[in-house]
């Protein structure tokens, strides 16, 4: 559970980025950050939450749910099933909305 300040207790996000230095690929992949708002605060915030990823451009779209029949939650938070059965969702969505990749939902027991 996420604390006051948005941290998670014992995790650590891990924002990494490569090194490419082919022509037109300089400066890729970034780090994503989901945040309420471009400021240095929820920037921040989402980080230390663990709502980042790694994509070849700042435009494509992540989400990541894993869901009961009453509650869920998205990228970097935790889901406390009580016991349910869970089902994890990923999706990537091009910058037009597009479908780019998804996962069948897998159902842990």
């Amino acid at each position: 559970m996420p604390t006051s300040d948005g941290s998670s207790p014992g995790r650590e996000p891990a924002p990494r980025a490569g090194s490419t230095h082919l022509a037109g690929q300089i400066g890729t992949p970034h780090t994503v950050v989901r945040a309420g708002e471009h400021t240095v605060k929820a920037l921040l915030a989402g980080i230390a939450a663990g709502h980042s990823w790694i994509a070849g451009s700042t435009d494509v779209d992540l989400s990541l749910t894993v869901s009961t029949s009453d509650r869920s939650a998205d990228t970097g938070e935790r889901l406390d099933t009580g016991g349910a059965t869970a089902t994890v969702r990923v999706e990537v969505r091009h910058p037009d909305g597009r479908l780019a990749a998804l996962t069948n939902p897998v159902t842990l027991i």
